[in-house]
């Protein structure tokens, strides 16, 4: 019996860009605000997280440090930056999940590799009292950026789920969790239940439920 659910944030909750969009800059903040700063920001940001990926960068914490500069060196101003996270979309059936998970009596928590400001943002628009994102802007003025990062990303989301659980007196096999893409997938291996929607093939291959619609996961809480 589901008592806590984990949310992931971007490309899961929330949607970003137009929705005709393609699904690679719906699927991220930091995707979106470099298609508003352009061609040159698009082309370091994907070369950024090729870097990631491929092993290139060796933590998680430098790779956002990088990319926060990538955006900055680009144009990213506060202003545009509140503009991107006010416009985030969340996704259709999203918030009829999360009132059906409280209806139930179940524990909701948001955790993002990307922005805090984000995962704020959504906590206030669908009301979840529990959220860690990995990357906070401190000081705007300041050259580089003041950055406070958090271990947020991969085995970093399984620490806080397990933190928040033995929190709240909850045993890992009752806590499900929600997410789409390869950072999710240390979590979806730590927890009860692990529900991929729109996945790519790294969480399909482990989750054990592979849903296609946030209605489909209320059936099976």
């Amino acid at each position: 019996m589901l008592k806590l659910l984990l949310l992931d944030v971007e490309g899961t909750v929330c949607l970003f860009g137009e929705p005709a969009s393609t699904p690679e800059l719906q699927s991220s903040l930091w995707h979106a605000l470099a298609y508003e700063l352009g061609p040159a920001a698009v082309a370091r940001d994907i070369a950024l997280y090729d870097a990631w990926y491929a092993g290139a960068i060796d933590s998680y914490a430098a790779w956002c440090r990088q990319a926060v500069d990538n955006l900055v060196a680009s144009g990213l101003t506060k202003e545009l930056f509140a503009a991107g996270v006010a416009q985030t979309r969340i996704a259709p059936g999203a918030d009829a999940l999360v009132e059906a998970a409280r209806n139930r009596g179940i524990h909701l928590a948001l955790i993002s590799g990307g922005f805090s400001e984000l995962v704020r943002h959504v906590q206030r628009r669908l009301d979840i009292p529990f959220g860690q994102g990995a990357v906070d802007i401190l000081d705007w003025t300041s050259v580089p950026l003041k950055l406070a990062l958090y271990p947020a990303y991969g085995a970093g989301k399984t620490h806080f789920a397990r933190s928040l659980a033995d929190d709240l007196h909850i045993d890992l096999a009752d806590v499900g969790m929600v997410g789409d893409g390869r950072s999710d997938v240390h979590l979806a291996q730590s927890v009860g239940r692990s529900f991929a929607i729109h996945a790519t093939d790294e969480l399909r291959n482990i989750a054990t439920d592979v849903v296609s619609s946030f209605d489909e996961i209320i059936g099976k809480l």
